[in-house]
């Protein structure tokens, strides 16, 4: 690589670092990153081992950067923001392997310039850190299959084990890898990578990844699937969130179609005028490389056919774009590889222009938009904390909900945990009525109430003991869930 290479690949990862590290923690904590933030602050053990239905990889990541960083949202986000970082300088990588050194650094660019991908590296979970992975292991397969060696062989084993702790969906990716392999064996003749070695790379993998399963397997319960429909519709429409890190058309799959449509026009028009028709260029110029093709056939293909086949089986929650978001590096790979086909250079250049205005509304949309903070749990709150007195009874709905709160109202206070309306019991109600118990006012933070069932449910209890909310409910929405305020003082005659 030339010296101008070199210069331009620092400037495109100093540009990734930038735009990560500016205002990390402009959006509040939401309920996973929370998750994260109490795991991270408890002992090693009891925090790799909090989440069966997650890997430990992201909270082991976290629990370290916790003691180094503190537990300030820029500090729980780093890790994140410098695993974006890391993926910019990966996608480099694997694009200058199969493809050459210019495509290479422009889809490094536009990864960098990524609203989407910035959503994910400015939040305190594992997305981040699973593309890393994602990108490592692919580019490892293809090295593997030029010309296997020791360093290759544990390259490979490392960057899979350790996606296979970041997420379970990069089991996805695992069998993407052992279709690139097939393809080159029995379609491209290529046996430089023998059958045995290959098995016994995936041997060395697996066995590195079954403690974990092990353990996983044996205390597992049931897995809640039933997440949102129209799994075609959301695959669909990850492109769009790709180009755009805007999730009101994504997120809103309860408003009408066609106001949807007619609110989004503008984007909705760009996005298949130019964004698709590009990314259909760079696929068809792939397709007619030797490597290329088949890795971004099956980077892309196996992933999202194995999300869809669960989504028909039920589980549509495999179709999120949370979970197919490593998808996104190789989604500017394919704008990259479409805008250097165009041969004509004025036309390419009025495309360059284009994609470039296009990566700057992502990054306005991402920082300018409040409703892509994930949930505003900040302000709801610093409501409560702001106006709560001494002997005042805060009321949270469901465990997980306290660790949002808690993080941001960390003073002393008397709490209660409710359980969620479905499952309330007697016991539960007890509980409630003994902690109400001498207290003239209660503060009753809900969360995901846009279905109203936790509102109503809780709110009609206190009712019923004697209690009357002043005001109207306090609203603070967001496209994942609506954190919402109510207060109550004890009705006069109670």
């Amino acid at each position: 690589m030339t010296a101008r290479l070199r210069l331009a690949l620092a400037a495109i990862l100093l540009l990734a670092l930038g735009l990560r590290l500016y205002r990390l923690d402009y959006k509040s904590l939401w309920l996973d990153e929370a998750c994260t933030w109490e795991y991270a602050k408890r002992p090693f053990e009891w925090c790799v081992k909090a989440e069966v239905t997650n890997p430990p990889g992201s909270f082991a990541v976290s629990w370290a950067a916790l003691r180094v960083f503190g537990d300030s949202e820029r500090g729980l986000r780093f890790p994140s923001a410098l695993a974006g970082v890391l993926a910019t300088w990966l996608l480099f990588r694997l694009a200058r392997r199969i493809a050459d050194e210019p495509t290479a650094l422009l889809a490094a660019f536009l990864y960098a310039a990524s609203g989407f991908s910035l959503r994910f590296a400015q939040e305190a979970r594992t997305f981040s850190f699973l593309a890393c992975a994602v990108l490592a292991s692919v580019e490892a397969t293809v090295m593997l299959l030029e010309r296997p060696t020791l360093g290759r062989t544990t390259y490979y084993v490392l960057a899979s084990a350790a996606g296979l702790h970041f997420h379970y969906v990069f089991g996805f990716v695992v069998i993407a890898h052992n279709a690139l392999v097939a393809w080159m064996w029995w379609v491209r003749g290529r046996k430089e990578l023998r059958f045995l070695a290959w098995a016994a790379v995936q041997g060395a993998t697996g066995l590195l990844f079954l403690p974990w399963f092990a353990y996983m397997v044996g205390r597992v319960g049931p897995v809640h699937t039933d997440y949102i429909t129209y799994p075609w519709g959301r695959v669909l429409a990850l492109g769009f969130s790709f180009t755009w890190a805007y999730p009101r058309l994504y997120l809103s799959p309860g408003k009408d179609v066609m106001r949807l449509l007619a609110d989004n026009w503008d984007l909705i028009s760009v996005f298949f005028v130019v964004a698709v028709p590009i990314a259909v260029r760079g696929g068809m110029a792939a397709a007619r490389t030797a490597r290329a093709g088949p890795v971004i056939a099956t980077a892309i293909g196996v992933p999202v056919a194995l999300a869809l086949a669960l989504a028909s089986a039920g589980s549509v929650r495999f179709t999120n774009d949370r979970y197919l978001g490593f998808l996104c590096p190789f989604w500017t790979l394919l704008i990259a590889m479409g805008l250097r086909s165009i041969q004509d250079w004025r036309a390419r250049l009025a495309a360059f222009a284009v994609v470039l205005v296009m990566a700057g509304m992502s990054l306005q949309y991402y920082y300018g938009i409040t409703e892509i903070s994930s949930e505003n749990w900040r302000d709801a709150s610093a409501r409560v904390s702001s106006r709560r007195r001494t002997g005042d009874l805060v009321a949270i709905c469901m465990p997980y909900m306290r660790y949002v709160y808690e993080y941001y109202d960390r003073g002393p206070k008397d709490l209660i945990e409710l359980p969620h309306p479905n499952e309330r019991t007697a016991a539960s109600d007890a509980e409630l009525d003994q902690a109400l118990a001498g207290r003239t006012r209660v503060w009753l933070v809900l969360g995901h109430v846009g279905s109203g069932a936790d509102e109503a449910a809780w709110g009609k209890r206190l009712v019923e003991l004697g209690f009357s909310r002043v005001g109207e409910t306090a609203h603070f929405p967001s496209p994942f869930g609506n954190p919402a305020i109510e207060e109550y003082v004890r009705a006069y005659g109670h």
